[in-house]
């Protein structure tokens, strides 16, 4: 595994919005991260393998629209667009998870990933996470996004040990 997870977060992250939304995200420094006034969309999931961790997205209540029209080719408007809005974000919390580890640990390493799990979060709430270790901030076409990224090493007999 990399020492230094970070620059591999933000790249593939920003890698698979690019590629599968056509959104362009802007890293920014998580103390600029403001409280959004909507609530914010969000998903996590966990992984096990050579490494056990996790990472959770949010986003606010518009991009995921805007992410869900994106992925699915249709219009912002189309009703459908607002009812797949959770399933959209986990759906590339997947994909974001997936290529990480692949860059992290190869092709070759096997991972558990568990099922993208919705739920919500206040602009206040995401504004206090966004400084604890293990978040990366982004401006993505005007929103703010919340990504956590958690790695632990596995070793046997040992408690895990958070990495990045």
């Amino acid at each position: 595994m990399h020492n230094e997870p970070d620059g591999e977060v933000m790249r593939v992250f920003s890698q698979v919005l690019e590629r599968q939304v056509f959104l362009f995200p802007d890293p920014i420094d998580t103390m600029e991260f403001a409280a959004a006034p909507e609530k914010l969309l969000a998903s996590s999931m966990t992984f096990n393998g050579k490494c056990d961790g996790g990472l959770a997205l949010a986003v606010p209540e518009a991009l995921a629209r805007i992410i869900a029209a994106n992925f699915l080719g249709m219009d912002e408007d189309d009703p459908v667009v607002e009812s797949h809005g959770n399933d959209s974000l986990g759906e590339i919390l997947n994909v974001i998870c997936g290529h990480l580890l692949t860059a992290l640990y190869g092709r070759d390493e096997v991972f558990d990933l568990s099922i993208p799990r919705p739920f919500t979060l206040t602009g206040p709430e995401a504004a206090i996470l966004a400084r604890k270790k293990g978040f990366y901030a982004f401006d993505v076409d005007g929103h703010q996004v919340l990504l956590q990224a958690c790695f632990c090493k596995n070793v046997p007999g040992e408690k895990p040990n958070a990495v990045g």
